[in-house]
């Protein structure tokens, strides 16, 4: 019965890893380097003097849903409305993860320590865990889905791989 159990488990990995390369090589998932830019461009556009409104909007999707590391759901008019108090003077994106949904869509999770305001005007960091969802309309990645957690960092396991801006502007 063991043996069973291993072979049906082998089977399923080789049939999954088969179908995920024959899709990469048709192309239907998406490029998982373009999505790291894509939201590395959006945390840039949040960086001071003050955030680029007009890229923001262009990047959140018009029925697109935030929710707030204090758990409050917000819509997009709102999210644009909050984005417009804060400042971002540095931001590190650590351990990014991409997982490809279909050719248009992916989800992207990491942990992030931003340095800026939120709207007290006090400056302090934070440090995040962030999943975002970016789907592709008429050639354009916009965010469907973000979602701010407080991070709780642990002593062990915390790798150090990182993707953004580091220094201040």
């Amino acid at each position: 019965m063991l043996l069973m159990t291993v072979a049906v488990v082998i089977v399923i990995f080789w049939v999954a890893f088969s179908a995920r390369d024959q899709q990469t090589e048709r192309g239907m998932l998406v490029d998982e380097n373009e999505i790291l830019v894509r939201e590395n461009e959006f945390w840039r556009s949040l960086m001071e003097p003050r955030a680029d409104a007009t890229f923001i909007k262009q990047r959140l999707a018009p029925d697109s849903v935030a929710v707030t590391a204090s758990g409050i759901t917000v819509s997009a008019e709102e999210k644009m409305a909050y984005m417009k108090r804060c400042s971002v003077a540095s931001f590190t994106i650590h351990n990014p993860r991409v997982c490809p949904i279909s050719a248009d869509s992916a989800l992207l999770v990491y942990r992030i320590t931003v340095d800026g305001t939120d709207g007290s005007h006090k400056r302090v960091p934070h440090h995040l865990d962030i999943t975002t969802m970016w789907v592709r309309r008429s050639d354009n990645w916009q965010i469907q889905l973000h979602t701010q957690t407080p991070a709780k960092f642990r002593r062990l396991g915390f790798r150090s791989e990182t993707f953004g801006e580091t220094a201040s502007t």
